[in-house]
């Protein structure tokens, strides 16, 4: 019998290097240096998750596809990001170069244009509601006491939109997220294939000329989770979203995100989207972030009806953002939330009601908001209708989440018809990506 003792060898190379997420990088750079049988199964790894967030980043990256183009067919995670508000993505030119060499990428995350706020003056917030509207680089907008600035898609260079639209359309994307960016042209729509999960936060749509929305849909498109935050959108947006084969109508997970710009109009979108999903919606996450009323008085309570079959509901909320007292919002809100549950046709295929509350971080408030009297009316309301209820606090206090069995057993005790029909559970965790990831 003949054996390949090379494929053996490879074979085992390519099993003790994919463990590579028990090595450090660097351990993995050495690996990769030491042989070359180990180098491609090691580059594999080292180039499969890529962050451009500056210039310099993008220069190494492009000296390293030179050296070895196939590199780029090993990124299958990147991201384009600018944390400290340089705006290099509008002036370097390698990037939309690079950017076409990567054809194989699964989830692309565009944010390159973080928010920068600053708080005006009483009399600086007048000069700008007065001035007249003047075609600038950049998006502002005025919200309460600040300043909330966004990068406009027209400004970028013509060769760097086209690259940005090839990374949408690549056959092999499944999750794409576009962040803090005004003017995005609807043609994006028409880009876009298959995805498991599409996200547009703090975006802005504008309509084009010659759009044709049945072109759109001559190719299958659909995305099963979308989380949104659109603070704006024109007629054809409208259009594709009220299309008969609209790829709205197949989302099964909506992440909503309420911030302070756009609140009203976002909330009616997804109050539109709710409606068209309505047969195949079955999770509905509610991230509130606003210092605003937690829920529009109208159109969000009444689209939660729309849904034939909801099983999962989220509600996240920040009390850190809150203007009255923590405790107040936090009862007012959840009062309110029960108030949505009242009607039975939300509750008829409901199995969890998860609530995600951040901004409690001293320990003398848990009683307070353990003991609060919006526990008992959603605790009798639930418990008739076998709902589990999930409460989770997100605190970065090490000394708050040592009282989580505090938390658990008083607000447990509020909770007597759930905790009897072992439906609650309650637990302290860390402030990390688990409040803000929509899951």
């Amino acid at each position: 019998m003949f054996i390949d003792h090379i494929d053996i060898i490879n074979g085992t190379i390519n099993r003790t290097v994919n463990q590579g997420g028990f090595y450090p990088r660097s351990d993995l750079r050495a690996l990769a240096l030491t042989c070359r049988r180990f180098a491609k199964p090691c580059q594999r790894i080292l180039f499969r998750t890529i962050q451009l967030d500056t210039p310099q980043m993008v220069h190494r990256f492009y000296l390293s596809l030179i050296y070895n183009p196939e590199l780029a067919n090993f990124v299958k995670v990147l991201q384009v990001a600018d944390d400290l508000n340089e705006n290099w993505v509008m002036y370097d030119e390698a990037l939309p170069i690079l950017l076409r060499t990567m054809v194989q990428v699964e989830d692309f995350s565009l944010n390159n244009f973080t928010k920068c706020c600053y708080a005006l003056s009483p009399e600086d917030a007048m000069d700008y509601e007065s001035d007249d509207d003047e075609e600038d680089e950049s998006e502002d907008k005025l919200v309460g006491d600040e300043i909330v600035w966004r990068q406009r898609w027209t400004y970028l260079p013509q060769e760097t939109q086209a690259a940005f639209m090839q990374i949408f359309s690549l056959p092999s994307l499944r999750q794409l997220s576009v962040a803090e960016l005004s003017d995005i042209p609807m043609s994006f729509f028409g880009t876009i294939g298959n995805l498991e999960r599409l996200a547009l936060l703090d975006v802005t749509f504008r309509d084009v000329e010659g759009f044709e929305v049945n072109a759109i849909f001559a190719c299958r498109r659909s995305f099963h989770t979308l989380e949104i935050g659109i603070d704006n959108a024109d007629e054809q947006f409208n259009h594709i979203l009220w299309h008969p084969l609209s790829y709205f109508a197949t989302v099964s997970r909506l992440v909503v995100r309420i911030s302070n710009v756009g609140q009203e109009h976002n909330a009616t979108i997804a109050s539109q989207i709710m409606r068209k999903s309505a047969s195949t919606l079955k999770h509905i996450v509610w991230n509130e972030q606003s210092i605003r009323s937690f829920f529009p008085k109208c159109t969000i309570p009444i689209a939660f009806q729309a849904p034939d079959y909801i099983e999962n509901l989220t509600f996240k909320m920040d009390l850190a953002a809150s203007e009255s007292e923590a405790h107040v919002e936090f009862n007012w809100r959840i009062f309110k939330l029960t108030d949505i549950l009242l009607n039975q046709g939300i509750r008829r295929s409901m199995r969890l009601l998860k609530i995600c509350v951040k901004g409690i971080d001293e320990i003398e408030n848990l009683s307070l908001f353990a003991d609060a009297p919006c526990w008992k009316p959603l605790d009798n309301l639930l418990a008739a209708s076998e709902v589990a209820v999930e409460v989770i606090l997100y605190t970065k206090e090490k000394a708050l989440i040592d009282q989580d069995e505090r938390w658990k057993e008083i607000l447990g005790g509020n909770m007597p018809l759930l905790q009897g029909q072992d439906l609650f559970s309650a637990s302290i965790d860390f402030d990390g990506n688990e409040y803000y990831s929509g899951y």
